[in-house]
Formats: structure tokens, C-alpha cells, sequence
């Protein structure tokens, strides 16, 4: 899921705002999850594809970029997640006439750390992960990244309220 429709649905859930899902219609409570989606639901594919073009383009920036490899750009992407999610949010505020962002104890925490941990997981399933490699650490990965999504969609509801 993106973080913009992560963003959104945050924005339902406080009840400050009417946000359209996908249908073209207006509506105060998200569409229901099919399976897939609830595994990919804290996926940020917006910082996916960065982390993905990044992935695909590494020989080249380390050559023009001495220092970039792929550990400091797996973890370089973990720290933005948060940050362009925040980012997001703080948009969607403002185009709501709110303030940018609230206080720090209104902050929706729980996605700015499941989308993060979600993003963590899911990158080591990249074939150019600078931690699992090989055949057994691509099943370990994938493995995990599943793990990790059922279990963030299990935890939701325990931390969205």
C-alpha cells in the first residue's frame, strides 16, 4: 500500500477528513482488505520503488558515489520510510487546514513504525540485500517479510484506535 493511502486512511480513522479509496467515490471508512492487501498493507511502495531503482542502478552509484553500497543504502531507505511518510501526512494535514502536525503524542505512531519495520523486512527479500543472500537466505527472507506483514495486520487493531 502506498504511504499516501496509509496517510489516508489515518486520516478517516482520526475522523478529520473524507478521503476517496480507489472507487472514485467518497467515503468515510476504507474499502475492505482482500488477503493480498492485508499482507502489503504497511508496504510503502513509494519508497519500495526508490529502494528498488536504487537496488538496480547500485554499480553505477558506486562508481560515481565513493561510499554508497548496499548496507549504507538499505539503511539509508529504512530512515526515509518514516520521513516521507511524515512527509505525506504533513501535507495532507495542511490541504485539510490543519496544522502541519500535531503534537507528538498524536502522531500515528503505529504506522510510522509498521511501515517502517514493514519496509525493513521487505527489502532483505531484494536479491541484491546486502544480508541475506543466496538461495537460503532469499527463502529466509521471504519467509520473514510474510511473517512480518500478517503479523502487522494482526497487531493493527490492538494499536489503531
Amino acid at each position: 500500500m502506498s504511504i499516501s493511502s496509509l496517510v489516508d486512511e489515518e486520516l478517516v480513522r482520526r475522523g478529520t477528513v473524507t478521503v476517496t479509496f480507489g472507487t472514485g467515490q467518497r467515503q468515510t471508512e476504507p474499502k475492505t482488505s482482500a488477503a493480498f492487501e492485508a499482507l502489503a498493507r504497511y508496504i510503502p511502495t513509494e519508497v519500495v520503488t526508490l529502494y528498488i531503482a536504487a537496488a538496480s542502478a547500485m554499480g553505477a552509484l558506486k562508481q560515481a558515489l565513493p561510499g554508497v553500497n548496499e548496507t549504507n543504502t538499505y539503511w539509508f531507505f529504512v530512515v526515509v520510510t518514516p520521513l516521507a511518510f511524515l512527509i505525506v501526512y504533513a501535507g495532507k494535514r495542511l490541504a485539510n487546514n490543519e496544522t502541519a502536525l500535531p503534537g507528538l503524542a498524536q502522531w500515528p505512531w503505529w504506522k510510522l513504525v509498521a511501515a517502517t519495520a514493514a519496509f525493513a523486512v521487505w527489502a532483505l527479500a531484494v536479491p541484491t540485500t546486502p544480508y541475506l543472500t543466496g538461495v537460503a537466505g532469499g527463502a529466509v527472507a521471504a519467509f520473514f517479510a510474510t511473517f512480518v506483514s500478517v503479523l502487522l495486520s494482526l497487531l493493527a487493531p490492538l494499536f489503531e484506535r
